[in-house]
């Protein structure tokens, strides 16, 4: 009897489950482009968590599941996983950062001009204080590569700055390498969520009768 009445419980519970998603996919039927809808302020979550520089494992995640099968979207956001835990650094940050690899760039091109007293003072000078270019320099020295970066990127301009010191060769480009890597992982950020604004809201433009 026990047995019996547990299979009648499951088989009810079954029925009701049955019942529950019959019903969902009506309402989901009955409002025609949901699923954009969701897809649009899932997009959006992800676009404002990384404008920052924190984590955006979370809305990266709920936009993923909503875009599950879904090739063109998967291959957008795949690029953004590696630095969904940790975040990526914001435009300030990279702002922030760059004086010190100017100073490390600017002591390796006075290192590159000389040896000798005079030369070791001129670096270390170099590595204490503000001792480089500034502004729209012309040429293709270190500092010159440095100051135009540094203009571009107080400007807003990331990917000048970053096609500028991704000119430098040798111990220049090992000394901006780390910061070089930060810029690259933000404009990819950037592109991947002006890539995945473009598509998904053409959907639901399309679905809106827009």
């Amino acid at each position: 009897d026990e047995l019996l009445t547990a299979q009648s419980e499951l088989v009810a519970r079954l029925e009701q489950a049955e019942r529950d998603l019959a019903a969902a996919a009506a309402n989901r039927d009955a409002a025609p482009g949901s699923q954009e809808t969701l897809l649009l302020l899932a997009m959006l979550q992800l676009r404002d968590a990384i404008r920052g520089s924190g984590p955006y494992e979370e809305p990266l995640r709920m936009l993923q599941n909503l875009a599950e099968g879904d090739a063109a979207l998967t291959e957008i956001t795949a690029p953004l996983e590696r630095r969904a835990p940790a975040g990526l650094p914001s435009l300030r940050d990279l702002q922030a950062a760059f004086p010190e690899v100017a100073r490390r760039l600017a002591a390796i091109e006075l290192g590159e001009e000389g040896e000798g007293w005079s030369a070791g003072v001129l670096r270390r000078l170099s590595e204490a204080v503000n001792l480089r270019p500034v502004g729209l320099v012309e040429g293709d020295t270190p500092t010159a590569v440095a100051a135009r970066a540094e203009v571009k990127l107080n400007d807003g301009d990331l990917e000048g700055a970053l096609a500028e010191i991704s000119s430098l060769t040798g111990a220049a480009a090992e000394a901006a390498a780390q910061w070089r890597g930060e810029a690259e992982a933000r404009v990819a950020a950037n592109q991947a969520v002006s890539a995945l604004g473009a598509m998904v809201s053409e959907r639901f433009r399309l679905t809106a009768g827009g």
